[in-house]
C-alpha cells in the first residue's frame, strides 16, 4: 500500500509522471537494495561516504561491507543488519526510485517525510506502511466498535495480497444504511441459534473493472476470455474465501460455529441494511468491502441470473486418464478446474452447479472421480456426498472448499471423501490428489 499511496503523492506534487511511476513499480520486484543506500537511509553513512565506498567497490572488486568495516564507517554487526534488509519492499522501492528518476536519496527521503506529514501518520503507522504490515495498517483505516469488522477487513486484504495482487490501497471505513452498486457478490454467515449473524459483500460501485482485476488474479493473470459473468463469479469466490477464513477464526478464538450460506449475486440495485463499507482500490479500480452490523440486510430484490455454461467432453472416444464430474456453483471455478483437468489428460464427463444436480449427474454418468464444492445452493456438498456414498460406497470423491473450512473438511473425510482441494487451485496439488485417488 505504501508504494501506491506514495506514488499518488509524487504524481500529485509533480515530482514524477504516472508513466514513470508505473515503470518504477514494474522494476521494484526485481530490485535489490544496495547496502550503501540502506545505510544512508538509516543515518549510518552520509551520501558522500556511501559514494566513496561504491567507487572503491567497483575499482577494487571487493564487497561493500568489507570496505565499510575496513574504513571504520560501519561495524560487522551493522553490516549484517543491513544485509537482512536488502529484500525489504520499502528499500527496494527507494532503490528503484533513485535509479529510475536520478533523484538523490536525500530528496526522496525528504519527500517521504513530507508524505508522512500530509497523511498524518505517526512513526509507528509509517513503519507499518513501509513494511506492508496489513495487521498494523487495517486498524488505521477500518477501526470501529464492532471488532469483527476490522478482523474481516484484515482477512480480505490478506486474501487480496495472496490471491490477486499487492497493487492496492484503501480509504477510510464508513458506516452506511444503503448503498447503490453496479454489481454485488454477497454471503451470509450465522450461528445455529441465529444469535450471531454477519453478512459479507464485495461491491462494484460504478463499474466492474475492480471485479475484472480480481478475476484476472484468480485466472493467473490471463485476461483472455474474461466475461462479465466470470468477473461477478470471481467476486463471489473472493467473498467465499474471506467468509471461510473468518468463520474458522471465530470458531478457534470465540468457540462460535458459523454456517456459511451459498453465494448470492446481484446487478444494478441497492443494498439496504446497517453496515460498514471499506473502499479498496485494486490497480486504481474501486471495489468496496461490505460488512453488516446485524442480520437485517437486503442485498437486492432480483438475483443475478447470468450463468457460465456447463460443458462436457464427448462421451465417445478415449477416456484419457479418467472421467471426472465437476460439481460447483461457481462457473469460474468450474472453468478453471476443467482447464486444469484437460491439460492433465483427464476427460470432463460433465458439470453440475448444485448438489442436487450433482447427485443426479453422478448416478447417470458414473464418473471415475467427482469433485464436490462444499457450499452450494439447494443441496450442499456434504449432503450430496452422503447421497453419492449411499448410491456407490466405492465412489471416489474430492471435496472442494474455500480456505479456512477445516471442520467441514473433517466431516467430509469421515463421510467417505477421499481427498480435498482448496480454492484457488494449485496445479500440482490437483494433479497429485486426483492421481493418488485414482491409483
Amino acid at each position: 500500500m505504501f508504494a501506491q499511496l506514495f506514488g499518488k503523492y509524487l504524481i500529485k506534487q509533480g515530482e514524477i509522471t504516472k508513466e514513470k511511476w508505473e515503470e518504477v513499480l514494474s522494476r521494484r520486484s526485481e530490485a535489490r537494495a544496495k547496502l550503501g543506500m540502506i545505510a544512508v537511509e538509516d543515518g549510518l553513512l552520509t551520501e558522500k561516504q556511501a559514494s566513496e565506498l561504491n567507487k572503491l567497490q567497483m575499482s577494487e572488486d571487493r564487497k561493500f561491507g568489507d570496505l565499510a568495516v575496513e574504513k571504520g564507517y560501519l561495524t560487522r554487526e551493522q553490516i549484517d543488519s543491513l544485509l537482512i534488509r536488502q529484500g525489504s519492499p520499502y528499500m527496494q522501492l527507494l532503490q528503484v526510485i533513485v535509479e529510475t528518476t536520478d533523484m538523490p536519496l536525500s530528496k526522496v527521503s525528504a519527500l517521504v517525510s513530507a508524505f508522512q506529514k500530509e497523511m498524518g501518520f505517526s512513526i509507528a503507522e509509517m513503519t507499518a506502511f513501509k513494511n506492508d504490515n496489513i495487521d498494523a495498517m487495517v486498524p488505521m483505516y477500518a477501526s470501529c466498535r464492532e471488532r469483527y469488522v476490522t478482523d474481516i477487513a484484515a482477512i480480505a486484504l490478506r486474501n487480496l495480497t495472496r490471491f490477486i495482487s499487492n497493487d492496492y490501497y484503501m480509504d477510510k471505513l464508513k458506516r452506511v444504511e444503503s448503498f447503490d452498486y453496479k454489481a454485488l457478490a454477497f454471503q451470509r454467515l450465522h450461528s445455529s441459534d441465529m444469535s450471531c449473524q454477519v453478512s459479507i459483500g464485495l461491491l462494484a460501485p460504478e463499474n466492474t473493472d475492480g471485479f475484472f482485476r480480481i478475476a484476472e488474479g484468480f485466472l493467473g493473470g490471463n485476461a483472455e476470455g474474461i466475461s462479465e459473468k466470470i468477473v461477478i463469479d470471481a467476486a463471489g469466490e473472493f467473498v467465499n474465501c474471506t467468509s471461510g477464513l473468518f468463520a474458522t477464526a471465530l470458531a478457534r478464538d470465540e468457540k462460535i460455529e458459523l454456517e456459511i450460506t451459498p453465494q448470492e449475486k446481484y446487478e444494478g440495485q441497492t443494498l439496504k441494511g446497517m453496515g460498514y463499507i471499506l473502499p479498496i482500490f485494486v490497480s486504481d479500480n474501486e471495489v468496496d468491502l461490505f460488512v453488516s452490523v446485524n442480520g437485517e440486510v437486503v442485498p437486492g430484490r432480483d438475483k443475478y441470473k447470468g450463468k457460465i455454461e456447463k460443458k462436457a467432453d464427448s462421451a465417445s472416444g478415449d477416456s484419457g486418464k479418467g472421467r471426472i464430474l465437476i460439481v460447483d456453483d461457481s462457473g469460474m471455478q468450474r472453468q478453471i478446474l476443467r482447464s486444469l483437468l484437460k491439460e492433465e489428460g483427464y476427460v470432463v464427463a460433465g458439470e453440475a452447479e448444485d448438489g442436487e444436480e450433482g447427485v443426479e449427474a453422478y448416478k447417470s454418468l458414473k464418473p471415475d472421480v467427482v469433485t464436490l464444492d462444499i457450499t452450494m445452493p439447494r443441496k450442499d456438498g456434504l449432503q450430496a456426498l452422503k447421497e453419492i456414498m449411499e448410491f456407490d460406497p466405492s465412489a471416489k470423491v474430492i471435496m472442494i472448499t474455500a480456505v479456512g473450512q477445516e471442520s467441514k473438511i473433517i466431516e467430509a473425510l469421515k463421510t467417505g471423501a477421499g481427498k480435498f482441494l482448496t480454492k484457488p487451485f494449485d496445479r500440482n496439488e490437483v494433479r497429485q490428489e486426483i492421481s493418488a485417488l485414482l491409483s
